[in-house]
């Protein structure tokens, strides 16, 4: 069981000292502008004249 935590563990920590070097921060700020632009946010407005409703109410 040692030994399943201690290679766990080792291959976590290559992956952020090796793998983590290569993620660019400028291409994750180009995806997510070009997201925003690209899908633009929705906004729905819900007005209700009650707090609360039961069942059969209108």
């Amino acid at each position: 069981m040692k030994q399943i935590i201690f290679i766990s563990i080792f291959i976590f920590w290559n992956y952020l000292c090796f793998g983590a070097t290569t993620f660019n921060t400028d291409s994750l700020q180009r995806r997510m502008s070009l997201f925003g632009t690209m899908l633009p946010q929705e906004k729905v407005y819900v007005h209700l004249d009650n707090t609360c409703y039961f069942v059969g109410d209108t």
